[in-house]
């Protein structure tokens, strides 16, 4: 473990920390309480630059802050961890798959891998928070979702099953929002030659 990937980790994650605080937040229509924001940019960008120690260090020292300052402890910083630790896995799982094919493929399977992962993660936590831990959760989203959707739903597997559809697209959105953005600032990076050498890029 360098001491460059411990306090480069260290630094995206107070600063991923730091954007979650400021509240830059878009609510998805959908279902309210899922949000789309920025924070987990810093995190991208440490597995990016440094390598997965770096994302690693990144995503616990934001989550151990989140259980000091965030909200909904400590449910919303678990929910934190488990959504950009999955991303951060399975975007490493899939460039580390095809790195030997090209930049390209690698960047793309990397993308694909890391929304994958992240939806099947969050699709099992929310099933559980929603029907076992916090039912009047559920009551919300289905209420939200058939207002958006504007139809009823006759059971409540029909609910169950459309909020865990429609919370694997947010994921899907939500990475998507996060990794293009991170992606652009490692080129600008890359091509300007500030770090002698960039993971992702070797």
């Amino acid at each position: 473990m360098r001491t460059k990937d411990v306090a480069a980790g260290a630094i995206l994650g107070a600063l991923a920390v730091i954007i979650r605080i400021l509240g830059i937040k878009i609510p998805f229509p959908p279902i309210p309480y899922l949000v789309f924001e920025f924070a987990e940019v810093p995190v991208i960008l440490s597995l990016m630059l440094f390598g997965p120690i770096a994302g690693l260090i990144s995503v616990l020292c934001c989550w151990v802050i989140l259980n000091v300052l965030g909200e909904f402890v400590p449910i919303g910083p678990a929910m934190f961890l488990a959504a950009s630790l999955s991303t951060i896995c399975g975007i490493y799982i899939g460039v580390r798959a095809v790195k030997k094919l090209s930049m390209k493929a690698a960047l793309i399977f990397g993308y694909v891998a890391g929304f994958t992962l992240r939806s099947i993660v969050m699709a099992l936590l929310n099933y559980i928070i929603l029907v076992i831990l916090m039912p009047k959760f559920l009551e919300f989203a289905a209420k939200s979702l058939s207002g958006f959707l504007g139809m009823s739903f006759s059971e409540p597997a029909n609910a169950i099953m459309l909020i865990l559809a429609f919370t694997a697209l947010f994921n899907i959105l939500q990475v998507t929002i996060v990794y293009m953005p991170s992606l652009a600032i490692v080129k600008i990076i890359n091509r300007a030659g500030v770090l002698p050498k960039i993971w992702i890029a070797s």
